[in-house]
Formats: structure tokens, C-alpha cells, sequence
């Protein structure tokens, strides 16, 4: 009986190991793309924040650390985080690389001119030269 119950447990951990993989490996959508994530975790005054892609409004650089502008919190959240690194991790239709310090989501861009960006929320942002092409082009 001893090798029934080795075959039971070992059917049982393999199991468990696949539907803890099918957790861990993300779906893939039809073009071959993993899809965009709905939530990005920061770690602000040594707690785990977690923010919700559609609840940025804007993304201020500050050298080593970035200011998260929120729809739900007047606070900006500030992180330990580089722009570069969160540019590639947001969902590339839905923000736009306006300066070397600013990320802005497209869905809070009220007006645009060549030198700046005025957002839903009334703040005035600049557009360098470097981004002004690329912001004309997805607009």
C-alpha cells in the first residue's frame, strides 16, 4: 500500500504545482503581448503601496525619486523609483513621455501647446523638444 499512497501524493503535489503556475504565468493576449498591469506596487515611508495604473494623473522625476500624482489622494506618493524603469512598466497607450521629467496619462491632458501641457486637474506641465514630436503624434 506504501506505493498507492507515494502515487496519491505525488499526484496531489503536482496539482497544487500546476495551479500555482497558472497563477504565476501571465496570460497572453492574441497579439503575443502579456497584457498591461491594472495595479504597480511602490514602496513609500517602508510600506508597500499599491497603485492603481488608471489612478495616475502625472509622474514628476525628482534624480533617484519619482512623485506619483493621484486621482484618489491630494498627497503624492514619493518613491525610491526611476522614470525610465516606470515608463517601460506603464501601459504605453495610456501615458506619454512629455519631458525628461514628467510622464503624463493621456486621458487627463485637457489642452497641449508646443511648450507645455495643461491637465484636467488645472496644473501646467513644460514639453521639452525632445518629447514634443512624440506627444503630436499619439494625439
Amino acid at each position: 500500500m506504501v506505493s498507492g499512497d507515494f502515487a496519491a501524493t505525488l499526484y496531489i503535489r503536482k496539482r497544487r504545482a500546476e495551479e500555482m503556475l497558472k497563477d504565476e504565468v501571465p496570460k497572453i493576449t492574441a497579439d503575443g503581448q502579456a497584457p498591461a498591469p491594472r495595479d504597480l506596487y511602490f514602496m513609500s515611508d517602508y510600506h508597500r503601496v499599491k497603485v492603481p495604473v488608471d489612478d495616475i494623473i502625472y509622474v514628476q522625476s525628482m534624480g533617484e525619486y519619482i512623485k506619483i500624482f493621484r486621482r484618489s489622494d491630494a498627497m503624492p506618493l514619493i518613491t525610491l523609483y526611476g522614470i525610465a524603469r516606470l515608463a517601460a512598466e506603464l501601459p504605453e497607450g495610456q501615458f506619454t513621455r512629455i519631458h525628461r521629467s514628467y510622464i503624463v496619462a493621456r486621458s487627463a491632458i485637457e489642452k497641449t501647446s508646443r511648450s507645455e501641457v495643461v491637465l484636467t486637474c488645472g496644473t501646467t506641465l513644460p514639453v521639452s523638444a525632445t518629447y514634443k514630436d512624440a506627444l503630436t503624434l499619439k494625439a
